[in-house]
């Protein structure tokens, strides 16, 4: 079902791969798994497949109670670490013009995504996928 939903044949998860390298203590096998995880994606890039990411942030004791917390958290992680990162804007032609238009606003006009570039994509039209390549590329020195 998750590839469905993605619209993409590749999903690529740090967790499984420590799952199967340590299966009774995954945790143990977190760095071994994440260097697995960055091979995988630099082999996708290279082929230019469509891929999903899950790198899960565990966060023992917080209870972040909306989403949108848990988005600004990671946005403050991103500017405080100084780590590139691009917004895709998802469904984009799901939108009529004018809502696409306000939506991009409001994202573009967030206090910590200003700078960040901003790319509305569709994988059902194919739109967006040029652009977030080079974006891709341009971070990963690929």
């Amino acid at each position: 079902m998750l590839p469905e939903m993605l619209e993409c044949s590749e999903f690529v998860n740090s967790d499984e791969f420590a799952k199967g390298l340590s299966p009774f203590q995954p945790e143990k096998a977190s760095i071994q798994a994440g260097r697995y995880m960055i091979a995988k994606i630099r082999y996708l890039l290279k082929k230019q497949l469509d891929f999903g990411i899950h790198r899960g942030v565990q966060f023992e004791g917080i209870k972040l109670p909306t989403l949108k917390q848990f988005y600004e958290m990671m946005l403050d992680y991103l500017r405080a670490a100084e780590l590139p990162f691009a917004v895709v804007a998802t469904k984009t032609d799901k939108l009529n013009a004018t809502e696409r238009k306000k939506n991009l606003a409001a994202i573009e006009a967030h206090p910590l995504i200003s700078g960040a570039p901003v790319i509305p994509f569709s994988a059902h039209k194919g739109e967006g996928k040029d652009e977030l390549w080079k974006v891709i590329f341009k971070y990963t020195g690929l």
